[in-house]
């Protein structure tokens, strides 16, 4: 059990959830061999299922639901062409079985680091009053107007759909398109912290001055300093964007952590094994080629919560073969809604002008 300044640790590097925390911690070893000891029932294979080519220069990534609670969306944050362009485009897709139609976009400006996360971060938007209501007294054709059950308002959100959180605010699906419930920047915003039974929370900074937030309906304020346990875990939402302290952000020497899913069987700690050198004027210490490397719990420790959980209850599942160009996010879902969660790599190729997402499927023990 550990103390929510662990987990705000883990966006500069100090692991959050014990995993890098104790400097005496030993390093995992480096298994050239992909695959967990047969008698683990947590064991997990992956295998590229598709990929695709995109027409825009796509940032980040997310995968949930936002339109419909029984669909997942592919959420994308589009960038400008050039370094200098601020204008952000937060799009909203849907796998149609050939492709990703567009549900709805919004416009807005960045600054600071560019965030994208899916979440219930916010309470939501007020009821709306409805239109012309009539008095109760009023007679219409000799019967008392009844209301309509099933008549949505203007404002209604479908049930258990989750709200999208970027550094300019929080937006939700309501009335067929995308609302901000949030309209404020939220700068340096790295981590979603996730429990069952709460609201999302949000890390924001990095190093000794990250700290915890929760959202009101009127406010952004700092969170309770309160012990985290039970289910749950924090998961990132810049990708591989750099920061000060991203040099640290390792799971072992020479794997950055890159994300984290931790619910169920799913759990899983995925980090990318550096490849070559690539830097670039807002990286210096790109590389390209990486490898995903996925660790999951060892048997004597799949009972672990992720804030119990250390790298020692960690093993190597999986390694993939090296990633074309440079990998920009990682993020686990199902975004074409065939029952097949995985794991989604958004890449640029071809000194950065292409984007191309990559999809690794889970293929559990065999």
């Amino acid at each position: 059990m550990y103390e929510l300044r662990h987990v705000c640790r883990l966006a500069c590097g100090l692991l959050c959830f014990g995993a890098l925390a104790n400097a005496n911690s030993q390093a995992l070893p480096q298994r050239p061999d992909p695959g967990n000891r047969l008698y683990n029932a947590f064991r997990t294979q992956f295998k590229p299922a598709w990929n695709v080519a995109l027409q825009d220069p796509v940032k980040l990534i997310e995968i949930g639901p936002v339109t419909d609670a029984k669909r997942s969306n592919l959420v994308l944050l589009v960038t400008g062409r050039t370094d200098t362009d601020t204008q952000r485009k937060l799009r909203v897709t849907h796998w149609n079985g050939s492709g990703f139609d567009t549900d709805a976009e919004a416009v807005s400006q960045s600054i600071g680091i560019d965030t994208l996360l899916l979440g219930r971060f916010h309470p939501g938007l007020p009821e709306a009053a409805p239109a012309n209501t009539l008095p109760a007294t009023t007679p219409v054709n000799d019967k008392q107007k009844k209301p309509d059950k099933k008549k949505k308002s203007r404002n209604d959100t479908p049930a258990h759909t989750l709200q999208v959180l970027t550094n300019s605010g929080i937006y939700t699906w309501a009335s067929s398109t995308l609302q901000p419930v949030f309209a404020r920047q939220l700068p340096d915003v790295k981590q979603a912290i996730t429990r069952d039974n709460h609201s999302d929370m949000v890390v924001v900074g990095a190093g000794d001055g990250a700290s915890p937030f929760e959202f009101t309906a009127t406010e952004m304020r700092p969170a309770a300093r309160e012990k985290l346990e039970g289910s749950g875990y924090a998961r990132f939402g810049i990708g591989l964007q750099p920061f000060v302290g991203s040099d640290k952000v390792d799971l072992a020497p020479g794997i950055r952590y890159v994300q984290a899913v931790w619910s169920g069987r799913t759990k899983w700690l995925i980090g990318l094994v550096r490849g070559q050198a690539a830097a670039t004027v807002q990286d210096p210490a790109a590389t390209k080629g990486d490898r995903l490397v996925v660790f999951t719990p060892k048997f004597q420790s799949h009972d672990k919560s992720f804030w119990e959980s250390r790298m020692s209850d960690l093993e190597e599942a999986w390694r993939s073969d090296p990633l074309p160009g440079r990998v920009l996010d990682v993020r686990v879902g199902d975004p074409h809604n065939d029952g097949k969660p995985g794991i989604l790599v958004l890449t640029a190729e071809n000194d950065d002008r292409d984007r191309r997402l990559v999809f690794f499927v889970a293929t559990g023990a065999n």
